[in-house]
């Protein structure tokens, strides 16, 4: 076999496979911490801990991820636009979610804070579901009696191809540059 067909083929191969991305996000809303977990195909590819803040504060740790949540800067649209379009790409295998909610002596405010989470859990399952019949839900509520607790688990495992991802890209690079050259000639 010649070496370039070789080379064509495992290229082809490469960009028509499937990545099965793991995602494991959790969130303290108390504390203002969570850590984030991503795995491709089971190996651990980023770890960290995070926060954010809209201005700064004591940013001093720097084993942890600050995100500075800035939704009028020019990057964040064009960051939102390639996130919309591999959305619409992304197989949703399997969603966890959990959350433990308590508010300390007082039952009335846990009962409150659990019944809203089982009507956004189950608010979420059905319009997740109507989308896509095949994806796993796991969704869990504890309860919390003695301590304030407010924190959420989520884990979810998606597919997505490669070719997918460069479509994307390429897709909102060009949209960019059209939308550039556009209001360039509308601004002369």
């Amino acid at each position: 076999m010649e070496l370039w067909l070789f080379i064509v083929i495992n290229i082809v191969i490469v960009i028509i496979s499937v990545i099965r991305i793991g995602v494991t996000f959790t969130y303290n809303l108390l504390n203002n911490i969570g850590h984030i977990k991503i795995t491709i195909f089971g190996i651990p590819i980023f770890s960290k801990d995070i926060t954010f803040y809209i201005s700064p504060t004591n940013l001093n740790n720097k084993n942890m991820l600050h995100i500075k949540l800035n939704f009028k800067h020019n990057s964040f649209k064009y960051f939102k636009s390639v996130v919309e379009e591999i959305i619409g790409k992304i197989y949703l295998q399997r969603i966890e979610l959990s959350s433990n909610v308590g508010v300390k002596e007082n039952a009335y405010y846990t009962s409150l804070i659990t019944g809203y989470n089982n009507t956004l859990f189950s608010s979420m399952q059905s319009y997740i579901k109507s989308r896509n019949l095949d994806v796993k839900l796991n969704f869990i509520i504890n309860t919390n009696w003695f301590e304030n607790r407010l924190s959420i688990l989520s884990n979810a495992v998606v597919y997505i191809s490669i070719y997918d991802i460069i479509w994307c890209v390429m897709y909102v690079l060009i949209k960019r540059r059209t939308y550039g050259k556009r209001s360039k000639q509308a601004s002369q």
